[in-house]
């Protein structure tokens, strides 16, 4: 368990350049979905297209939940034109979100968006007449039936990224189902893979904590997204990071967010930059990978 970061912030900044429009770019699978199974996460990777405009594309979660990491490599991400993309799972309509950007070992361009969904938090329609019912046992902590995301990333037909961008990228992914149930089932394990660090009488076994949270929370605290302020913009984020046995958030997932998801970016980035922890320990003492949860307040003062 952890503690609530409140982060207050009161400057603002100048406003981008607009994105340049272009036609869209449409890239076909150049390879297979391939599984990586790490410390802190598990990976599924896939390429799509060829030559210059080849892109990498990473699907990531180390745990349950509706959200997942995603990560774009290559020349299509080059020099975003502004604060914001907009992302589709097609069919489907396209949001407008943030993103990190950065650049890969290899020198490519690197778009990374923390938190995303295939579905809108919304519910389904209820049909004219049709009785409405609930039945909790068949909803997973977020309050949503897996069955219905399930279907939602079997329809799927493309994965869409414009807005910010040279010009929109299309990457035509075909239906992610059985791809998405062989990474949640990777990634659900993950915990099981790892030592016990439950509390036990008489033993050293212990849960990862926070060490100096007053030293690097104000770090945090300084990571308010600009355009996200200038628009007045608040919002809280669930997150929970993976901790390595020496005590640095290696991996951050949302759990749950409200307000832009924009904010989302901002704390898991921070988190794994400017956190530090006390490791988990095992029965005789030593550390190992652990996991801690805790919520980002975004509030402007």
């Amino acid at each position: 368990m952890g503690r609530a970061l409140v982060l207050l912030c009161l400057s603002g900044v100048a406003m981008m350049a607009a994105p340049v429009s272009a036609a869209t770019l449409e890239l076909e699978p150049a390879s297979e979905w391939r599984l990586r199974d790490y410390d802190d996460k598990s990976r599924m990777i896939r390429t799509f297209g060829d030559g210059e405009d080849a892109v990498t594309l990473w699907i990531e979660k180390a745990g349950a939940g509706r959200f997942i990491n995603m990560t774009v490599i290559g020349r299509p991400f080059r020099s975003p034109y502004g604060t914001r993309v907009s992302l589709a799972f097609r069919p489907g309509d396209p949001i407008s979100r943030g993103f990190v950007r950065s650049t890969s070992s290899k020198g490519r361009p690197v778009l990374t968006l923390f938190g995303v969904s295939a579905i809108s938090h919304d519910p389904e329609p209820i049909a004219e007449g049709q009785e409405e019912t609930v039945d909790l046992t068949a909803t997973d902590a977020d309050g949503l039936a897996p069955e219905i995301l399930s279907r939602r990333y079997d329809e799927v037909e493309a994965i869409e990224l414009s807005g910010a961008l040279v010009q929109k990228v299309s990457l035509k992914s075909g239906g992610l189902g059985s791809m998405m149930a062989q990474l949640e089932q990777c990634a659900e394990t993950l915990p099981g893979k790892r030592p016990n660090v439950s509390s036990g009488e008489g033993d050293k076994a212990q849960g990862a904590s926070a060490r100096d949270a007053a030293a690097w929370a104000p770090q945090i605290q300084a990571n308010y997204p600009a355009y996200l302020l200038r628009e007045m913009a608040q919002g809280t984020v669930g997150v929970r990071v993976q901790i390595n046995p020496e005590g640095r958030a290696t991996f951050c997932e949302v759990r749950e967010y409200t307000g832009p998801a924009g904010f989302n970016d901002a704390a898991c980035l921070a988190m794994m930059r400017y956190s530090r922890f006390n490791p988990a320990r095992d029965g005789d003492g030593n550390p190992v990978w652990g996991t801690y949860s805790t919520r980002v307040t975004y509030r402007i003062n």
